[in-house]
Protein backbone atom coordinates (compact mmCIF):
# COMPACT_ATOMS: atom_id res chain seq x y z
CA UNK A 1 0.00 0.00 0.00
CA UNK A 2 1.55 3.61 -1.12
CA UNK A 3 0.44 6.78 -2.17
CA UNK A 4 2.14 10.02 -3.56
CA UNK A 5 4.00 10.46 -0.13
CA UNK A 6 5.81 7.81 -0.94
CA UNK A 7 4.89 5.89 1.82
CA UNK A 8 4.22 2.21 2.04
CA UNK A 9 2.76 0.12 4.86
CA UNK A 10 4.75 -3.08 5.87
CA UNK A 11 3.35 -5.22 8.48
CA UNK A 12 2.17 -2.08 11.00
CA UNK A 13 4.98 0.03 10.12
CA UNK A 14 5.21 2.60 7.46
CA UNK A 15 8.34 3.23 5.34
CA UNK A 16 9.81 5.70 2.88
CA UNK A 17 10.57 4.81 -0.95
CA UNK A 18 12.28 6.80 -3.73
CA UNK A 19 13.90 6.00 -6.44
CA UNK A 20 17.53 6.61 -7.03
CA UNK A 21 18.07 8.81 -10.28
CA UNK A 22 19.81 6.47 -12.74
CA UNK A 23 23.03 9.08 -12.93
CA UNK A 24 23.65 8.92 -8.91
CA UNK A 25 23.10 5.04 -8.42
CA UNK A 26 26.84 4.26 -8.00
CA UNK A 27 26.63 6.77 -4.96
CA UNK A 28 23.79 4.27 -3.29
CA UNK A 29 25.71 0.98 -3.82
CA UNK A 30 23.87 -1.73 -2.06
CA UNK A 31 20.71 0.13 -2.38
CA UNK A 32 19.00 -2.07 -5.36
CA UNK A 33 17.85 1.01 -7.30
CA UNK A 34 15.44 2.49 -4.33
CA UNK A 35 16.28 4.23 -0.80
CA UNK A 36 13.87 2.48 1.72
CA UNK A 37 13.73 3.59 5.42
CA UNK A 38 11.35 2.60 8.09
CA UNK A 39 9.60 5.78 9.70
CA UNK A 40 9.17 3.88 12.77
CA UNK A 41 5.95 4.65 13.13
CA UNK A 42 2.37 3.02 12.23
CA UNK A 43 0.60 5.90 12.78
CA UNK A 44 -0.21 7.54 8.98
CA UNK A 45 -0.79 10.69 10.46
CA UNK A 46 2.72 10.96 11.78
CA UNK A 47 4.39 9.18 9.06
CA UNK A 48 2.95 11.40 5.92
CA UNK A 49 4.93 14.89 6.75
CA UNK A 50 7.71 12.44 7.73
CA UNK A 51 8.13 11.39 3.90
CA UNK A 52 7.56 14.28 2.58
CA UNK A 53 10.00 16.17 4.54
CA UNK A 54 12.51 13.24 3.66
CA UNK A 55 11.44 13.06 0.22
CA UNK A 56 12.57 16.86 0.22
CA UNK A 57 15.87 16.26 1.94
CA UNK A 58 16.72 13.81 -0.78
CA UNK A 59 16.47 15.59 -4.02
CA UNK A 60 18.25 18.69 -2.50
CA UNK A 61 21.08 15.78 -1.44
CA UNK A 62 20.71 14.13 -5.15
CA UNK A 63 21.28 18.01 -6.58
CA UNK A 64 24.19 18.27 -4.07
CA UNK A 65 25.83 15.27 -4.99
CA UNK A 66 25.36 16.29 -9.12
CA UNK A 67 26.91 19.60 -8.20
CA UNK A 68 30.02 18.17 -5.90
CA UNK A 69 31.05 15.38 -8.60
CA UNK A 70 32.89 17.28 -11.86
CA UNK A 71 34.02 15.51 -14.43
CA UNK A 72 38.37 15.83 -14.80
CA UNK A 73 38.61 14.15 -17.75
CA UNK A 74 36.58 11.00 -19.93
CA UNK A 75 38.68 7.75 -19.48
CA UNK A 76 38.80 5.13 -22.72
CA UNK A 77 38.39 1.45 -21.77
CA UNK A 78 41.26 -0.30 -21.68
CA UNK A 79 42.40 -3.78 -19.82
CA UNK A 80 43.95 -1.75 -16.84
CA UNK A 81 40.87 -0.02 -16.05
CA UNK A 82 39.06 -3.17 -16.51
CA UNK A 83 39.98 -4.76 -12.19
CA UNK A 84 39.65 -1.02 -11.13
CA UNK A 85 35.71 -0.94 -12.49
CA UNK A 86 35.22 -4.64 -11.40
CA UNK A 87 37.34 -4.67 -7.94
CA UNK A 88 35.47 -1.10 -7.13
CA UNK A 89 32.06 -3.31 -7.16
CA UNK A 90 32.51 -5.32 -4.96
CA UNK A 91 34.44 -3.53 -2.33
CA UNK A 92 31.47 -0.62 -2.75
CA UNK A 93 28.57 -3.43 -2.39
CA UNK A 94 30.36 -5.10 0.69
CA UNK A 95 30.99 -1.62 2.33
CA UNK A 96 27.45 -0.80 2.30
CA UNK A 97 26.05 -3.99 3.36
CA UNK A 98 28.60 -3.96 6.19
CA UNK A 99 27.81 -0.33 7.25
CA UNK A 100 23.89 -1.09 6.66
CA UNK A 101 24.50 -3.89 9.38
CA UNK A 102 26.01 -2.04 11.55
CA UNK A 103 22.80 0.48 11.77
CA UNK A 104 20.68 -2.85 12.64
CA UNK A 105 17.60 -4.13 10.58
CA UNK A 106 14.18 -4.91 11.78
CA UNK A 107 12.86 -8.50 11.47
CA UNK A 108 10.70 -7.06 8.43
CA UNK A 109 14.02 -5.25 6.99
CA UNK A 110 15.96 -8.33 7.14
CA UNK A 111 13.69 -10.61 5.64
CA UNK A 112 12.76 -7.99 2.84
CA UNK A 113 16.52 -7.60 2.28
CA UNK A 114 17.07 -11.28 1.89
CA UNK A 115 14.02 -11.96 -0.40
CA UNK A 116 15.42 -9.07 -2.74
CA UNK A 117 18.70 -10.44 -2.70
CA UNK A 118 18.01 -14.28 -3.48
CA UNK A 119 15.99 -13.23 -5.86
CA UNK A 120 19.42 -10.64 -7.66
CA UNK A 121 21.57 -14.02 -6.62
CA UNK A 122 18.90 -16.19 -8.80
CA UNK A 123 18.91 -13.90 -11.70
CA UNK A 124 22.85 -13.36 -11.51
CA UNK A 125 23.56 -17.15 -11.85
CA UNK A 126 21.38 -17.77 -14.63
CA UNK A 127 22.79 -14.96 -16.57
CA UNK A 128 26.56 -16.01 -15.51
CA UNK A 129 25.37 -19.62 -16.78
CA UNK A 130 24.01 -18.40 -20.16
CA UNK A 131 26.78 -16.49 -21.27
CA UNK A 132 24.23 -13.37 -20.75
CA UNK A 133 24.48 -9.90 -18.68
CA UNK A 134 20.58 -8.80 -18.76
CA UNK A 135 20.80 -8.56 -14.37
CA UNK A 136 23.64 -6.04 -14.49
CA UNK A 137 23.67 -4.47 -17.71
CA UNK A 138 21.88 -1.27 -16.03
CA UNK A 139 24.04 -1.16 -13.03
CA UNK A 140 27.13 -1.16 -15.66
CA UNK A 141 25.96 1.54 -17.57
CA UNK A 142 25.43 3.61 -13.86
CA UNK A 143 29.11 2.50 -13.49
CA UNK A 144 30.62 3.55 -16.36
CA UNK A 145 28.97 6.65 -16.59
CA UNK A 146 29.98 7.40 -12.98
CA UNK A 147 33.20 7.23 -13.83
CA UNK A 148 33.47 8.97 -17.03
CA UNK A 149 34.66 6.17 -18.99
CA UNK A 150 33.90 5.51 -22.85
CA UNK A 151 33.82 1.85 -24.05
CA UNK A 152 32.81 0.89 -27.65
CA UNK A 153 29.72 -1.95 -27.21
CA UNK A 154 31.14 -4.39 -29.82
CA UNK A 155 34.88 -4.31 -28.49
CA UNK A 156 36.53 -6.88 -27.27
CA UNK A 157 37.26 -4.92 -24.32
CA UNK A 158 33.66 -4.42 -23.20
CA UNK A 159 32.75 -8.11 -23.83
CA UNK A 160 35.55 -8.89 -21.36
CA UNK A 161 34.18 -6.17 -19.10
CA UNK A 162 30.77 -7.18 -18.90
CA UNK A 163 32.00 -10.73 -18.08
CA UNK A 164 33.68 -10.08 -15.38
CA UNK A 165 30.79 -6.96 -14.13
CA UNK A 166 29.08 -10.00 -13.88
CA UNK A 167 31.79 -11.93 -11.77
CA UNK A 168 32.39 -9.34 -9.80
CA UNK A 169 28.38 -8.39 -8.91
CA UNK A 170 27.69 -12.14 -8.37
CA UNK A 171 30.40 -12.17 -6.31
CA UNK A 172 29.81 -9.25 -4.18
CA UNK A 173 26.19 -10.74 -3.54
CA UNK A 174 26.93 -14.16 -2.32
CA UNK A 175 29.35 -12.48 0.16
CA UNK A 176 25.99 -10.59 1.32
CA UNK A 177 23.93 -13.58 1.20
CA UNK A 178 26.81 -15.40 3.75
CA UNK A 179 26.60 -12.63 6.41
CA UNK A 180 22.66 -13.05 5.79
CA UNK A 181 23.30 -16.85 7.39
CA UNK A 182 25.79 -15.45 10.20
CA UNK A 183 29.00 -15.81 8.39
CA UNK A 184 32.26 -13.37 8.48
CA UNK A 185 33.19 -12.26 5.12
CA UNK A 186 35.33 -9.42 4.98
CA UNK A 187 34.82 -6.37 3.06
CA UNK A 188 38.43 -5.64 0.61
CA UNK A 189 39.49 -1.95 -0.07
CA UNK A 190 39.17 -0.25 -3.09
CA UNK A 191 41.38 -0.27 -5.65
CA UNK A 192 43.72 2.18 -5.68
CA UNK A 193 43.55 4.10 -8.86
CA UNK A 194 39.73 4.11 -8.86
CA UNK A 195 39.41 7.62 -7.50
CA UNK A 196 41.28 8.57 -10.56
CA UNK A 197 38.68 7.22 -12.99
CA UNK A 198 36.83 10.74 -14.58
CA UNK A 199 36.29 11.91 -10.74
CA UNK A 200 37.62 14.50 -8.52
CA UNK A 201 36.95 16.00 -5.18
CA UNK A 202 34.78 18.71 -5.35
CA UNK A 203 36.31 21.82 -3.80
CA UNK A 204 34.45 22.90 -0.86
CA UNK A 205 32.84 19.78 0.16
CA UNK A 206 32.66 19.84 4.04
CA UNK A 207 32.34 17.33 6.79
CA UNK A 208 28.92 18.85 7.48
CA UNK A 209 27.80 18.18 3.68
CA UNK A 210 28.80 14.93 4.09
CA UNK A 211 27.49 14.39 7.10
CA UNK A 212 24.12 15.03 5.55
CA UNK A 213 24.82 12.75 2.49
CA UNK A 214 26.13 10.03 5.36
CA UNK A 215 22.74 9.84 6.64
CA UNK A 216 20.78 10.10 3.77
CA UNK A 217 22.41 7.11 2.44
CA UNK A 218 23.04 4.91 5.64
CA UNK A 219 19.90 6.28 7.50
CA UNK A 220 20.67 5.85 11.34
CA UNK A 221 18.68 6.64 14.16
CA UNK A 222 18.06 10.32 15.09
CA UNK A 223 20.36 9.87 17.92
CA UNK A 224 23.69 9.10 16.14
CA UNK A 225 22.90 11.89 13.64
CA UNK A 226 22.61 14.15 16.36
CA UNK A 227 26.06 12.91 18.15
CA UNK A 228 27.33 13.06 14.95
CA UNK A 229 26.66 16.56 13.94
CA UNK A 230 27.84 17.67 17.29
CA UNK A 231 31.34 15.63 16.79
CA UNK A 232 31.49 17.48 13.53
CA UNK A 233 31.21 21.17 15.09
CA UNK A 234 33.81 20.30 18.06
CA UNK A 235 35.90 19.04 15.08
CA UNK A 236 35.40 22.67 13.74
CA UNK A 237 35.62 24.36 16.87
CA UNK A 238 39.03 22.54 17.43
CA UNK A 239 40.31 22.76 13.76
CA UNK A 240 38.93 26.04 12.52
CA UNK A 241 37.49 24.35 9.22
CA UNK A 242 36.13 21.23 8.25
CA UNK A 243 37.02 21.60 4.02
CA UNK A 244 38.15 18.42 3.23
CA UNK A 245 40.38 19.70 0.84
CA UNK A 246 42.33 21.45 2.80
CA UNK A 247 42.45 18.95 5.51
CA UNK A 248 45.13 16.95 6.65
CA UNK A 249 46.42 13.90 8.93
CA UNK A 250 48.15 17.17 11.24
CA UNK A 251 44.36 18.36 11.54
CA UNK A 252 42.63 14.94 12.69
CA UNK A 253 45.37 14.66 15.52
CA UNK A 254 44.83 17.89 16.77
CA UNK A 255 41.71 16.90 17.00
CA UNK A 256 41.96 13.61 18.57
CA UNK A 257 44.78 15.13 21.10
CA UNK A 258 41.62 18.02 21.68
CA UNK A 259 38.96 15.21 22.51
CA UNK A 260 41.76 13.36 25.13
CA UNK A 261 42.43 16.68 27.28
CA UNK A 262 38.41 17.89 27.13
CA UNK A 263 37.71 13.80 28.56
CA UNK A 264 40.64 13.43 31.02
CA UNK A 265 40.36 9.98 32.18
CA UNK A 266 38.00 9.08 29.70
CA UNK A 267 39.27 7.62 26.33
CA UNK A 268 36.29 6.46 25.45
CA UNK A 269 34.05 9.51 25.03
CA UNK A 270 37.40 10.80 22.71
CA UNK A 271 37.00 7.25 20.35
CA UNK A 272 33.55 7.44 20.40
CA UNK A 273 33.25 11.00 18.60
CA UNK A 274 36.67 10.67 16.82
CA UNK A 275 34.70 7.09 15.26
CA UNK A 276 31.29 9.28 14.45
CA UNK A 277 33.36 11.81 12.12
CA UNK A 278 35.72 8.66 10.86
CA UNK A 279 32.41 6.75 9.66
CA UNK A 280 30.87 9.94 7.86
CA UNK A 281 34.52 10.11 6.32
CA UNK A 282 34.73 6.20 5.59
CA UNK A 283 31.42 6.61 3.40
CA UNK A 284 32.83 9.41 1.50
CA UNK A 285 35.81 7.76 0.94
CA UNK A 286 33.91 4.49 -0.37
CA UNK A 287 32.14 6.85 -2.53
CA UNK A 288 35.13 8.73 -4.27
CA UNK A 289 33.97 11.94 -3.07
CA UNK A 290 37.21 12.70 -1.30
CA UNK A 291 40.57 12.24 -2.54
CA UNK A 292 42.54 11.37 0.09
CA UNK A 293 40.98 9.97 4.01
CA UNK A 294 43.29 11.91 6.49
CA UNK A 295 41.22 10.13 9.02
CA UNK A 296 41.71 6.43 8.50
CA UNK A 297 45.31 5.91 10.05
CA UNK A 298 44.62 8.09 13.27
CA UNK A 299 43.49 6.44 16.16
CA UNK A 300 42.70 6.66 19.91
CA UNK A 301 43.59 3.36 22.24
CA UNK A 302 41.16 2.86 24.92
CA UNK A 303 42.98 0.99 27.90
CA UNK A 304 41.56 -2.20 29.01
CA UNK A 305 42.54 -1.29 32.89
CA UNK A 306 40.61 2.36 33.05
CA UNK A 307 37.88 2.98 35.73
CA UNK A 308 34.33 1.13 34.21
CA UNK A 309 32.48 4.64 33.78
CA UNK A 310 29.33 2.67 34.98
CA UNK A 311 29.17 0.30 38.20
CA UNK A 312 26.23 -1.64 39.97
CA UNK A 313 24.53 -0.29 43.02
CA UNK A 314 26.15 -1.78 46.38
CA UNK A 315 23.37 -3.11 48.87
CA UNK A 316 23.97 0.36 50.81
CA UNK A 317 22.71 1.90 47.53
CA UNK A 318 19.69 -0.35 46.91
CA UNK A 319 18.68 0.42 50.68
CA UNK A 320 18.91 3.97 50.50
CA UNK A 321 16.82 4.43 47.29
CA UNK A 322 13.89 2.34 48.33
CA UNK A 323 14.36 3.84 51.69
CA UNK A 324 12.83 6.93 50.25
CA UNK A 325 9.37 8.16 51.06
CA UNK A 326 8.51 7.55 46.96
CA UNK A 327 8.91 3.63 48.00
CA UNK A 328 7.97 3.64 51.64
CA UNK A 329 5.21 6.01 51.53
CA UNK A 330 4.48 5.29 47.88
CA UNK A 331 4.37 9.86 47.86
CA UNK A 332 5.06 10.27 43.91
CA UNK A 333 7.18 13.03 42.80
CA UNK A 334 5.76 16.17 41.25
CA UNK A 335 8.41 16.74 38.58
CA UNK A 336 6.71 16.34 35.41
CA UNK A 337 9.63 14.24 33.82
CA UNK A 338 9.36 11.71 36.34
CA UNK A 339 6.07 10.26 34.84
CA UNK A 340 3.88 9.60 37.77
CA UNK A 341 3.41 6.99 38.67
CA UNK A 342 6.75 5.42 36.30
CA UNK A 343 8.52 6.89 39.32
CA UNK A 344 7.86 3.95 41.23
CA UNK A 345 7.15 0.83 39.08
CA UNK A 346 10.22 1.57 36.91
CA UNK A 347 13.15 1.56 38.94
CA UNK A 348 11.46 -1.45 40.92
CA UNK A 349 11.47 -2.71 37.39
CA UNK A 350 14.87 -1.87 36.55
CA UNK A 351 15.85 -3.79 39.94
CA UNK A 352 14.20 -7.36 39.48
CA UNK A 353 14.58 -7.69 35.46
CA UNK A 354 17.73 -5.44 34.34
CA UNK A 355 16.02 -4.29 31.28
CA UNK A 356 17.30 -1.12 29.65
CA UNK A 357 15.93 1.73 30.69
CA UNK A 358 14.16 2.44 27.17
CA UNK A 359 12.47 -0.45 26.91
CA UNK A 360 10.80 -0.05 29.93
CA UNK A 361 9.79 3.09 29.56
CA UNK A 362 8.06 2.14 26.16
CA UNK A 363 6.11 -1.06 27.35
CA UNK A 364 2.66 -1.17 27.02
CA UNK A 365 -0.28 -2.38 29.39
CA UNK A 366 -0.35 -5.58 26.80
CA UNK A 367 3.15 -6.27 27.15
CA UNK A 368 2.24 -7.71 30.75
CA UNK A 369 1.44 -10.66 29.76
CA UNK A 370 0.59 -14.56 31.41
CA UNK A 371 1.65 -17.75 29.52
CA UNK A 372 0.23 -20.80 32.00
CA UNK A 373 1.39 -20.09 35.85
CA UNK A 374 4.20 -17.22 34.46
CA UNK A 375 3.61 -13.53 34.06
CA UNK A 376 6.54 -12.02 31.85
CA UNK A 377 7.25 -8.72 29.60
CA UNK A 378 7.28 -9.03 25.95
CA UNK A 379 10.39 -6.85 24.95
CA UNK A 380 9.44 -6.25 21.34
CA UNK A 381 10.39 -3.61 18.28
CA UNK A 382 6.91 -3.81 16.36
CA UNK A 383 5.07 -0.47 16.07
CA UNK A 384 6.80 2.39 17.87
CA UNK A 385 8.56 0.35 19.99
CA UNK A 386 12.45 0.12 19.24
CA UNK A 387 15.41 -2.23 20.73
CA UNK A 388 18.75 -1.85 20.64
CA UNK A 389 19.16 -5.26 18.27
CA UNK A 390 17.08 -7.93 17.35
CA UNK A 391 18.75 -9.85 19.85
CA UNK A 392 16.90 -7.53 22.45
CA UNK A 393 13.65 -9.04 21.77
CA UNK A 394 12.57 -11.37 23.93
CA UNK A 395 10.57 -12.34 26.84
CA UNK A 396 11.34 -11.23 30.32
CA UNK A 397 9.72 -12.93 33.00
CA UNK A 398 8.06 -10.57 35.98
CA UNK A 399 9.83 -11.52 39.40
CA UNK A 400 7.30 -12.29 42.28
CA UNK A 401 8.41 -9.27 44.61
CA UNK A 402 6.47 -7.00 41.41
CA UNK A 403 3.60 -9.52 41.81
CA UNK A 404 3.98 -9.21 45.71
CA UNK A 405 3.98 -5.66 45.02
CA UNK A 406 1.05 -5.18 43.14
CA UNK A 407 2.40 -5.04 39.27
CA UNK A 408 -0.14 -7.04 38.02
CA UNK A 409 -3.00 -5.47 39.94
CA UNK A 410 -1.19 -2.25 38.36
CA UNK A 411 -1.43 -3.26 34.87
CA UNK A 412 -5.43 -4.98 35.55
CA UNK A 413 -6.34 -1.30 36.76
CA UNK A 414 -5.22 0.67 33.88
CA UNK A 415 -8.10 2.11 32.13
CA UNK A 416 -6.43 2.27 28.61
CA UNK A 417 -5.39 -1.22 28.18
CA UNK A 418 -4.44 -0.54 24.53
CA UNK A 419 -2.04 2.17 25.77
CA UNK A 420 1.41 2.52 27.46
CA UNK A 421 1.97 1.52 30.72
CA UNK A 422 3.18 5.00 31.46
CA UNK A 423 1.29 6.89 29.55
CA UNK A 424 2.78 10.61 31.04
CA UNK A 425 6.19 10.09 29.66
CA UNK A 426 7.11 12.18 26.51
CA UNK A 427 9.29 11.59 23.74
CA UNK A 428 12.20 13.86 23.24
CA UNK A 429 12.92 15.40 19.87
CA UNK A 430 14.91 12.32 19.18
CA UNK A 431 11.59 9.96 19.64
CA UNK A 432 13.44 8.64 22.91
CA UNK A 433 10.61 8.33 25.62
CA UNK A 434 13.19 7.95 29.04
CA UNK A 435 14.97 10.97 28.76
CA UNK A 436 13.64 12.90 30.83
CA UNK A 437 13.01 10.05 33.25
CA UNK A 438 16.57 9.81 33.28
CA UNK A 439 17.27 13.39 34.09
CA UNK A 440 15.09 13.46 37.16
CA UNK A 441 16.49 9.40 38.33
CA UNK A 442 19.96 11.13 38.47
CA UNK A 443 18.86 14.00 40.50
CA UNK A 444 16.57 11.74 42.82
CA UNK A 445 19.82 9.41 43.32
CA UNK A 446 21.92 12.33 44.49
CA UNK A 447 19.44 14.58 46.26
CA UNK A 448 16.56 12.05 47.95
CA UNK A 449 19.22 9.18 48.48
CA UNK A 450 21.96 10.11 48.37
CA UNK A 451 24.11 8.42 45.92
CA UNK A 452 26.54 10.29 44.98
CA UNK A 453 29.05 7.85 43.12
CA UNK A 454 28.71 9.64 39.42
CA UNK A 455 29.47 6.29 37.84
CA UNK A 456 25.73 5.12 39.38
CA UNK A 457 22.83 6.04 37.15
CA UNK A 458 19.52 4.21 36.29
CA UNK A 459 21.62 1.49 34.24
CA UNK A 460 23.38 0.17 37.37
CA UNK A 461 20.18 -1.61 38.38
CA UNK A 462 21.60 -3.67 35.09
CA UNK A 463 24.46 -4.09 36.51
CA UNK A 464 23.16 -4.79 39.60
CA UNK A 465 20.97 -7.91 38.02
CA UNK A 466 23.87 -9.20 35.98
CA UNK A 467 26.06 -9.72 39.42
CA UNK A 468 23.09 -11.43 41.21
CA UNK A 469 22.58 -13.95 38.35
CA UNK A 470 26.24 -15.04 38.65
CA UNK A 471 25.90 -15.35 42.89
CA UNK A 472 22.74 -17.26 42.32
CA UNK A 473 25.13 -19.58 39.96
CA UNK A 474 22.51 -19.01 36.69
CA UNK A 475 24.18 -20.15 33.83
CA UNK A 476 25.39 -17.37 31.38
CA UNK A 477 23.37 -18.51 28.62
CA UNK A 478 19.96 -17.90 30.52
CA UNK A 479 20.26 -14.91 32.32
CA UNK A 480 21.90 -14.01 28.92
CA UNK A 481 18.70 -14.58 27.47
CA UNK A 482 16.55 -12.70 30.15
CA UNK A 483 18.85 -9.64 29.62
CA UNK A 484 19.18 -9.63 25.68
CA UNK A 485 22.62 -9.87 25.84
CA UNK A 486 24.89 -12.04 23.57
CA UNK A 487 28.32 -14.21 24.36
CA UNK A 488 29.58 -13.43 20.95
CA UNK A 489 29.81 -17.31 20.61
CA UNK A 490 27.99 -19.11 17.21
CA UNK A 491 26.65 -21.62 19.49
CA UNK A 492 24.72 -18.36 20.87
CA UNK A 493 22.76 -18.32 17.34
CA UNK A 494 21.13 -21.68 17.99
CA UNK A 495 18.31 -22.20 19.88
CA UNK A 496 15.96 -20.36 22.42
CA UNK A 497 15.71 -20.85 25.72
CA UNK A 498 12.55 -21.29 27.30
CA UNK A 499 10.23 -19.21 29.26
CA UNK A 500 10.05 -21.73 32.04
CA UNK A 501 13.86 -21.81 32.68
CA UNK A 502 14.53 -18.20 32.51
CA UNK A 503 11.37 -17.93 35.35
CA UNK A 504 12.84 -20.38 37.37
CA UNK A 505 16.16 -18.25 37.26
CA UNK A 506 14.35 -15.05 37.77
CA UNK A 507 12.34 -16.58 40.81
CA UNK A 508 16.33 -17.32 42.42
CA UNK A 509 17.37 -14.06 42.23
CA UNK A 510 17.16 -11.87 45.40
CA UNK A 511 18.61 -8.60 46.82
CA UNK A 512 17.95 -8.77 50.56
CA UNK A 513 16.44 -5.35 50.99
CA UNK A 514 13.18 -4.59 52.66
CA UNK A 515 10.67 -3.59 50.55
CA UNK A 516 7.64 -2.94 52.92
CA UNK A 517 4.43 -3.88 51.21
CA UNK A 518 2.71 -1.08 53.60
CA UNK A 519 2.09 2.43 52.98
CA UNK A 520 0.67 6.04 55.05
CA UNK A 521 -1.75 6.93 52.80
CA UNK A 522 -4.46 5.73 49.73
CA UNK A 523 -4.19 9.31 49.04
CA UNK A 524 -0.49 9.19 47.86
CA UNK A 525 -1.05 5.72 46.71
CA UNK A 526 -3.90 6.34 43.86
CA UNK A 527 -2.43 4.45 41.11
CA UNK A 528 0.25 2.30 42.03
CA UNK A 529 -1.81 -0.67 42.85
CA UNK A 530 -4.28 0.11 40.26
CA UNK A 531 -6.54 2.33 42.82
Amino acid sequence: MRDQTNLIKRGNVYYFRKKIPSDLKSHFPGASGEVRVSLKTSDKRVAAPLALAKAHAMEQDFERIRKGLQPKHVTSLSPEVIPLVTQSVVASMLMADEEMRMGGMSDDEFDQTLSERETAIKDARADYARGRSTSVDGKLEDWLHSFSIEADPQSAAFKRLVREFLTSYLRALEGQHKRDQGEIVETPHAPEGAASLGRQSAPGLTLESLTELWATERTPERKTVTATEGAVREFKEIVGHTDTVRLNKGDVVKFKDELLRRHPGAPKSAWKKLMLVKTVVNLAEANDRIKENVFKSVQISVPTNVARSRVGFEAADLEAIFGTELFKEKKLPKAGNAGGVAAYWIPLIGLFTGMRLEEIAQLHVADVKQEGDIWYFDVTNEGERRTKNIGSVRKVPVHCELIRLGLVKFVRGINDQEGRLFPLLKRDSQGILSSGFSKWFGRFLRTDAKVTDERKVFHSFRHGFKTACRVGGIQPDVHNAITGHSDGTEGSNYGEVPLITKDQAVQKISFHINLDRNHSGQENNRGINGA
